[in-house]
C-alpha cells in the first residue's frame, strides 16, 4: 500500500490511513515502524484447501430420523402417555424456530457439516443422494454445502415466516459471495467495508439474522474446493465471531464446525466466539475498515496507533473486537506505568475537530465506527466513499482535572499534564501574576534543554516561545532576557532534570485558580445585538467566565448551581445557573465549541456524582 510496507512479522497496524490520499495522519515513521513488536499468532499466509467430502448419508437413516426424533416406543411398541405428551412436545419448534437435533456422535473425524442440522431446520431440505462436484467447484443437489448460485429463499425455515427478513438473508448471501468472488462483481465492490457492511449490518439489528448470517457462512466454507473462496469464507467468519454470538441451538453446531476445521484461523474464530458469547452486550456496528485490513491482510492480531501530548511516547497498542473504550484506556495507562487511568480519555481528531470517546461501556471499534459514519453523513458535496473520507488520529488525554496534584504521579506529570498545560499558558489563557513569568519561562527551558544552556544566548529572539504574547509586551526584551537568565542560573533550577523542571512548572501553575481548564473562546450576548467577549473556563471548581482581556475571573458557577445546559443551531450555547434561594438564571453564549462544552460539562457532572463527598455536584445537572 502507498507509504507503508506491512511487515508480516508483526500484528497489523491498525493506524493506516483509509486511502493514499488520506494516509499521511496515519503513516508512521520509520523509527515507529521498527518498534513494532512482532506478533507471535500472525495468521501464516499458506494453507491447504478443505478436501472434498462426501455429502450424504445412507438413506435408511436419512427415511427414519423424523421418527427417531419425534417418537420413543417401548418394547412391544406401544406408546405409553407419558411417552405420547413428551413425542409432541419434541415435535414442536424450538425456541427460535429451530428443531433439536438427537445427540449423535460424529462417524469420523472429518470437517463437520450442516447436514442434519438443514435436514430439521432449513427451509429446503438436503438432497438424499452424493452431490456432484462441478468443473467450477461447486457441489450441486445440497442446500448445506457450497454454491455459486444464489439462494432464492433463506437457509433457515422459520425465516420463511417475514418477508423482511427473507429478503435480507438473500441480499446477504449474495455480498458474501461476491466477497468470497463466488458471485461475478467489480473489483471496486470489494475496497473497504463495503460488501462487510451488506453481510453485517442487518444481523446486528435483527437477532433473527444472526443464524442465518453463520449457516451461509458454514454453508460457503463446506465442501468448498476453491482455494480464494475459501480464504475470504474464513475472514467473514473470523469477523462474525467478534461481532455476535449464534442462538443456543445453532452454538454447538458452530462450535463443532469450528473445532473439525482443518484451517489456521479455526482455533482463533474459537477464541473469539468465546469472547463474544461471554459478554453482556454485543457489537452494534459493523466490522471497523481496521478489522477488515487486519485479516484481509493476514493477521489476526489488530494494533491501533496512539498519539500521546507529549509526541515522544506515541506508540501502537493491541486492540481487539470485543475490547471497549474503558478497556484500551485502562490497557494504555497501565503500558506507560500510570498510577490510574481515572479522568483520562480517548478523543478522535479529524475534520478540525475534537471528539471525546466518553462513554467507556462503549465497544472500541463501535464508537470509531459511530463517529466516522456521522461524519461522512454530515459531508454532502462529497461522494460517499466505502473507505472513511476522513482521516483521523487518536488521542489519548487527561480530561478531568479534579484529583491532579503535580508531584504524585510524576509520569502522568511529564507526559500528559506538562504538555497539556504549556500550550494553554503560551496561548494566554491564564492569568499569570508576573513575578511567576520569568521562572516558568526557564523551567521551560530547562525542560527542554536540561543542561544545554547554548541556546540561552538566542532567548531574547524567542521570547514568544517560552512567554505569551501578551506578557511579552509587558516588558523590554532586555528586561525579559536578564529576569530569564537571572532565574535560570539559581540553584534550584540549575540542579533539576528535565522531568523535574516540568513537574515545577506545573506546581506553579497549580495555586493559580484556573489550573487544569479547559477554555473556550466565546462572546456573552447581553443584550439583543450587544456581545462581550469573555473565555469560558470549565474545571474542577465549574464553570468559569473570564475576562478576554485582562484574564481575570468574573464569576465562577459551581456545579451545585449548574442546573442545564444546551446547544441551539452551530454557534449558540445556554447555560442555566442559580439555587433556590436566587432562582435561576439563563446565559447566552455565541461559541463554535458547544459541542466539546457539552461533552466536558456531562464528564464532570458523571465524574462528581461518583464522588458524594466533593459537595460539588447537583443530581439535578442535565442537559435541557
Amino acid at each position: 500500500m502507498p507509504h507503508e510496507r506491512v511487515s508480516r512479522g508483526s500484528g497489523y497496524q491498525g493506524a493506516r490511513s483509509p486511502s493514499p490520499n488520506q494516509r499521511q495522519a496515519y503513516t508512521l515513521s520509520s523509527n515507529s515502524r521498527a518498534a513494532r513488536t512482532p506478533s507471535p499468532n500472525r495468521r501464516k499466509s499458506a494453507r491447504s484447501p478443505s478436501p472434498t467430502r462426501k455429502a450424504a448419508n445412507s438413506s435408511k437413516s436419512q427415511v427414519h430420523r423424523s421418527e427417531a426424533m419425534s417418537f420413543s416406543t417401548t418394547r412391544n411398541g406401544v406408546h405409553s402417555p407419558t411417552q405420547i405428551r413428551k413425542a409432541e412436545r419434541s415435535k414442536s419448534p424450538a425456541r427460535n424456530g429451530f428443531h433439536s437435533l438427537p445427540a449423535r456422535k460424529p462417524k469420523s473425524k472429518g470437517p463437520y457439516t450442516l447436514e442434519r442440522f438443514a435436514m430439521m431446520n432449513f427451509s429446503v431440505k438436503p438432497a438424499k443422494r452424493p452431490t456432484v462436484a462441478t468443473k467450477s467447484g461447486s457441489n450441486t443437489g445440497s442446500i448445506w454445502q457450497h454454491t455459486t448460485e444464489p439462494i432464492q429463499k433463506p437457509l433457515l425455515q422459520h425465516l420463511l415466516r417475514d418477508q423482511q427478513l427473507s429478503s435480507r438473508a438473500c441480499s446477504a448471501f449474495k455480498a458474501i459471495m461476491k466477497y468470497m468472488g463466488d458471485y461475478p462483481t467489480k473489483k471496486t465492490n470489494l475496497q473497504g467495508t463495503q460488501m462487510t457492511d451488506k453481510i453485517f449490518t442487518d444481523a446486528l439489528r435483527l437477532d433473527g439474522l444472526k443464524d442465518e448470517i453463520y449457516c451461509q457462512i458454514i454453508k460457503q466454507l463446506t465442501n468448498n474446493t476453491l482455494n480464494v473462496s475459501e480464504e475470504r469464507g474464513w475472514e467473514l467468519m473470523w469477523l462474525a465471531t467478534g461481532l455476535f454470538s449464534p442462538s443456543d441451538t445453532l452454538q454447538p453446531e458452530l462450535g463443532k464446525f469450528l473445532r473439525l476445521a482443518h484451517h489456521t484461523l479455526a482455533e482463533d474464530c474459537q477464541r473469539r466466539l468465546l469472547a463474544v458469547s461471554q459478554l453482556t452486550q454485543q457489537r452494534k456496528y459493523p466490522p471497523h475498515w481496521v478489522e477488515v485490513e487486519t485479516i484481509q491482510h493476514h493477521y489476526t492480531q489488530i494494533f491501533h496507533f496512539i498519539f500521546l501530548p507529549d509526541d515522544k511516547s506515541n506508540a501502537s497498542f493491541q486492540v481487539s473486537s470485543t475490547m471497549t473504550v474503558g478497556d484500551l484506556c485502562k490497557s494504555i495507562a497501565n503500558r506507560l506505568g500510570l498510577k490510574s487511568n481515572k479522568g483520562f480519555g480517548l478523543f478522535l481528531i479529524m475534520a478540525s475537530r475534537i471528539i471525546a470517546m466518553h462513554e467507556e461501556s462503549d465497544f472500541f471499534f463501535d464508537a470509531l465506527r459511530r463517529q466516522i459514519d456521522w461524519e461522512q453523513e454530515g459531508i454532502k458535496s462529497a461522494k460517499k466513499s466505502d473507505m472513511p473520507v476522513l482521516a483521523y488520529q487518536m488521542f489519548f488525554l487527561r480530561k478531568i482535572w479534579t484529583d491532579v496534584v503535580p508531584g504524585d504521579d510524576v509520569q502522568a506529570d511529564t507526559v500528559f499534564h506538562y504538555h497539556q498545560e504549556l500550550p494553554k499558558f503560551l496561548r494566554g489563557y491564564y492569568s499569570c501574576p508576573p513575578e511567576d513569568a520569568a521562572k516558568l519561562a526557564a523551567l521551560q527551558f530547562r525542560a527542554r534543554y536540561g543542561n544545554d544552556k547554548t541556546e540561552m544566548q538566542n532567548i531574547a529572539k524567542r521570547l514568544s516561545d517560552f512567554l505569551p504574547e501578551d506578557l511579552v509586551k509587558s516588558r523590554s526584551v532586555d528586561d525579559w532576557k536578564r529576569a530569564i537568565i537571572s532565574a535560570y542560573n539559581q540553584p534550584w533550577i540549575t540542579s533539576m532534570t528535565k522531568d523535574a523542571a516540568k513537574v515545577a512548572f506545573l506546581k506553579i501553575m497549580y495555586r493559580w485558580p484556573t489550573f487544569g481548564s479547559s477554555f473556550f473562546e466565546a462572546a456573552k450576548v447581553t443584550g439583543s445585538d450587544n456581545t462581550e467577549d469573555v473565555l469560558l473556563a470549565i474545571n474542577k471548581h465549574g464553570i468559569l467566565i473570564i475576562d478576554a482581556q485582562s484574564k481575570e475571573v468574573q464569576k465562577t458557577f459551581p456545579y451545585s448551581e449548574i442546573q442545564g445546559w444546551a446547544g441551539s443551531g452551530q454557534s449558540d450555547f445556554f447555560l442555566t445557573v442559580g439555587n433556590e434561594s436566587k432562582g435561576a438564571m439563563k446565559l447566552h453564549f455565541k461559541t463554535k465549541l458547544g459541542y466539546k462544552m457539552d461533552d466536558l460539562l456531562t464528564s464532570y457532572v458523571r465524574y462528581m456524582q461518583k464522588r458524594p463527598s466533593s459537595g460539588q455536584h447537583s443530581n439535578n445537572n442535565k442537559t435541557l
